[in-house]
């Protein structure tokens, strides 16, 4: 009798055991699912920061390019086109991103290089 408990005992301990280990099986391929899922996401960020900041390199070489122009003109009239409507007068200074433009008005108007259209 004692044996017949015994083994009943270790078929029921067996299969909580299995049991068990199915659980833990399907909680290691979800994990494995979502680690798989945030790996793609990382690489995908990865390659987007890439992306943004080769753009960022080539837009401040322009940006500084059309920053020297401006800094090759000071001490002369000129005018700029921008969303708002055009400014004209002298240069007086640049900025890391702006113009002073001294106005035949006396006023001296700021403007964003970044919002610059054109300029003669």
């Amino acid at each position: 009798m004692r044996r017949k408990r015994s083994k009943q005992t270790c078929n029921s301990s067996l299969r909580i055991l299995q049991a068990q280990v199915l659980a833990s099986s399907a909680s290691l391929e979800q994990l494995t699912a979502s680690v798989s899922s945030m790996t793609t996401f990382v690489n995908q960020t990865r390659n987007d920061v890439n992306v943004l900041q080769n753009e960022f390199t080539a837009l401040s070489a322009t940006n500084q390019d059309i920053r020297e122009q401006f800094i090759a003109r000071i001490g002369t009239t000129i005018n700029i086109e921008t969303p708002a409507g055009s400014v004209t007068g002298l240069l007086i200074a640049v900025g890391d991103d702006y113009l002073e433009i001294l106005e035949t008005s006396g006023s001296i108007a700021i403007v964003r290089i970044a919002k610059i259209n054109s300029f003669s």
